[in-house]
């Protein structure tokens, strides 16, 4: 199909010889009829469903779909850092479909990948979806390290917890309805000051000199 065809030419980079090399491999390992599940196995390729769960997950702020994602990444072998660069990518295309005016010549998807994507960014605002891929770009350090699958769960789980943010225009009303309002006065209590103790001390009586 165009998606396997898509993932051949992405791990080809645009080599002619390595795409070449590819297909000659997928058809060992899946004869002719090949699938796009046999080209994600044969060429140990992140699968695609974990991408668009784990999209589900942060589309619904979801933290339980978030963590069996990240178990199914530990359970299938991937390295935690592949998986997540992968979302980021994802994550970027959502990006471009919420700015550009003809997003489909900018992405490398099919067009039921598209589809899919563009639904997935109407959940989101703009600001929503770079606060996502900043927020685990950061992450993406403690990922790699010995603690990769932690990090990863940890990243996830602030990612499903994105507040909602509120457009511009709707701030202005607010405080413009803020400031057209009364004035809240509160009541100050007045402390009288006791009066200060004398501390000056009476004068000693001076010596009379004989």
């Amino acid at each position: 199909t165009a998606t396997g065809l898509l993932s051949l030419a992405e791990t080809a980079q645009g080599s002619v010889r390595d795409g070449e090399s590819l297909l000659d491999q997928l058809i060992s390992y899946a004869g002719k009829k090949i699938s796009d599940q046999d080209v994600t196995d044969a060429l140990g390729l992140i699968d695609r469903s974990l991408i668009a769960d784990t999209m589900k997950a942060l589309t619904a702020r979801d933290p339980q779909v978030a963590l069996s994602v990240a178990r199914r990444v530990a359970d299938a072998g991937y390295d935690t850092e592949a998986f997540a660069r992968a979302v980021l990518a994802r994550v970027r295309d959502i990006a471009v479909i919420k700015r550009a005016q003809q997003p489909e010549t900018l992405l490398d998807l099919s067009a039921d990948e598209l589809a899919v994507v563009q639904e997935q960014a109407a959940s989101f605002s703009v600001d929503e979806v770079d606060g996502l891929f900043a927020m685990l770009s950061a992450a993406l350090e403690d990922i790699k390290g010995e603690m990769g699958h932690l990090a990863l769960e940890m990243a996830l789980l602030r990612m499903t917890n994105i507040e909602p943010l509120l457009p511009l225009s709707n701030l202005i009303e607010r405080v413009e309805a803020l400031a057209g309002g009364a004035p809240a006065r509160h009541s100050v209590a007045r402390v009288t000051a006791a009066p200060r103790p004398n501390r000056t001390a009476p004068l000693p009586p001076v010596a009379s000199v004989a």
